[in-house]
């Protein structure tokens, strides 16, 4: 409790402790109107760090999306040991069944050199060129990397040259024990034909360095030469320089292992693993699921005796969930003949709103048409037309659905989607239209020669749709940062507005002081008359 110094000095005054009664009676006018806006922040906070959720699990949705978009649901497989196979990229593997066989395998140039004393002997002073190329007998060509110079001073060892030759891009070289006294320099290329190795020695080297030289062909050094895989796919025959290749099938790595020249060729069989595609819908439906029940729960209006959510009968966030409802229910048109719904695909919306899954919906969709499971995860950029393949991705977002190509072979052009292309011959006697302009501008058509007409179905599909909607909300100037603004702006002028009542208070407090401290004077001096009347009575009275 404060002590009233004034009224505790005067005891010829009222004997109320004015500070206190001061500040009672400011506090008791001002105090409602502080607890009104202080309820007015604690909501808005409430608010906002039930927005910061939101956002998160928006978030995590997009993320969902994305990866779900990407999600393999493709088996690839090969029924030979010679050939393995790993999927790369999901989404540009199609239904098929590949027949591969390998002739020979991809292989490095090994080079020896013999009859070093040890690591560690001198090898004198001189340079040494590098080329990159191929070996025709004792002819080489060179490629297109450049050739590479190493310089060796005084002192320096076959060990300083191995180190030098391994720190050259495409080259390892180690110093191998042989057992009988002597080690051995051997030298290895990268794989392919057009790796392999030419070593020159410059004419001032010692007679140590000169045995490195092989302009004039490889000699015994070359105890193999570089090689590509040879190998076949259908029947069509394809060289690498690698026995990994990744741009022979898309979306699959075909790693050889061994050539097939004594066995049956490798059958690569790519097709819909049903499974899979189960597992990314249920993933797809248990996302949808969680994020709308917690939408729900942060916007319910608290009816039946329930508690409201911090976000109940915010307007905006009532239109969040009501579009991605629709989302959720509507059709994709561009996916196909008809639009593509995710009840296709076996998500049903129960009474409550909420999603279950119906695998025999799945896999009936999928009994029809195996292919619709990619317009669900991926959307579509399709021909209507074996003669026409599509490349690239539309610059701008065209509206879904299908556009018309009209092809003009008399003068080379095509009209696509409305817009007029000038094609240009391909070396395999086919056209090639690139879409620069218009609603499809970006993607390009690759024609047969005989083909007048087709179609392409444009279609960004469910995911699709939704991860852009999302993006949209939680961007910046998005649904929910003008929210988190406005609920920013709220804290901030009732912030204000306490600020305001405090100073407030104290003015009140003041005048009560200042009353109250005029109301004691007056009083003091009318008790301090009261004490002479009744001392001068009293003194009268004895006197008679």
């Amino acid at each position: 409790m404060s002590v009233d110094i004034l009224s505790t000095l005067n005891r010829s005054g009222s004997g109320l402790n004015i500070t206190t009664l001061s500040t009672d009676l400011a506090n008791a006018e001002v105090a409602p109107r502080k607890a009104m806006v202080q309820t007015r922040i604690d909501s808005a906070e409430t608010s906002l760090g039930a927005l910061d959720v939101l956002r998160s699990s928006l978030t995590g949705l997009r993320g969902s999306l994305t990866a779900l978009s990407s999600a393999n649901i493709t088996q690839v497989s090969s029924d030979s040991s010679a050939v393995n196979v790993t999927v790369d990229d999901a989404a540009r593997i199609a239904p098929q069944s590949i027949s591969v066989g390998v002739q020979s395998l991809a292989q490095s140039q090994v080079l020896e050199f013999a009859g070093f004393s040890s690591a560690s002997q001198s090898l004198g002073i001189g340079s040494l060129s590098v080329d990159f190329g191929t070996w025709s007998t004792d002819s080489f060509s060179t490629g297109t990397r450049p050739a590479q110079t190493i310089s060796l001073g005084a002192g320096a060892t076959l060990q300083d040259l191995s180190d030098a030759l391994t720190g050259i891009d495409g080259i390892m070289a180690r110093i191998v024990d042989i057992g009988d006294g002597t080690v051995s320099l051997g030298i290895l290329s990268q794989t392919g034909a057009s790796n392999a190795l030419r070593i020159g020695v410059s004419a001032d080297a010692g007679s140590p360095l000169q045995q490195f030289d092989m302009s004039a062909g490889p000699g015994t050094a070359q105890l193999r030469g570089a090689s590509d895989a040879v190998l076949t796919l259908d029947g069509i025959a394809i060289r690498r320089q690698s026995n990994q290749i990744t741009d022979a099938i898309p979306g699959v790595t075909l790693d050889l292992r061994a050539t097939t020249i004594d066995q049956p060729p490798a059958t690569i069989s790519a097709g819909l693993d049903t499974d899979m595609a189960a597992e990314a819908v249920t993933t797809l439906m248990q996302s949808l699921n969680d994020f709308r029940s917690l939408a729900r729960g942060l916007t319910a209006r608290g009816t039946d005796g329930a508690a409201a959510g911090p976000l109940a009968g915010d307007a905006g966030l009532q239109s969040l969930l009501g579009s991605f409802d629709n989302l959720i229910t509507r059709g994709y048109d561009g996916l196909g003949d008809s639009p593509v719904f995710l009840s296709d695909f076996g998500i049903v919306t129960e009474r409550d709103g909420s999603l279950r899954f119906d695998r025999s919906r799945l896999d009936a969709t999928l009994s029809q048409d195996s292919g619709r499971i990619e317009a669900l995860l991926r959307g579509a950029l399709t021909p209507g037309s074996e003669g026409v393949a599509v490349s690239g991705q539309p610059l701008r977002d065209p509206a879904a659905g299908r556009y018309d190509v009209v092809i003009d072979e008399n003068n080379g052009t095509a009209t696509i989607g409305n817009v007029m292309v000038q094609g240009v011959p391909t070396d395999d006697g086919r056209m090639l239209y690139a879409v620069s302009s218009g609603p499809l501008s970006g993607i390009s058509l690759t024609v047969d020669a005989g083909t007048t007409r087709s179609t392409i179905d444009y279609g960004p599909g469910p995911l699709a749709s939704l991860g852009t909607y999302l993006e949209e909300v939680t961007a910046n100037g998005g649904l929910i940062d003008r929210r988190e603004n406005a609920f920013s702006a709220d804290i901030a002028e009732n912030s204000d507005r306490l600020t305001a009542l405090d100073q407030r208070m104290t003015e009140i407090e003041a005048r009560y002081r200042s009353r109250f401290t005029e109301m004691e004077r007056v009083i003091t001096q009318l008790n301090s008359t009261g004490d002479y009347l009744t001392s001068l009575l009293d003194s009268w009275n004895a006197d008679n």
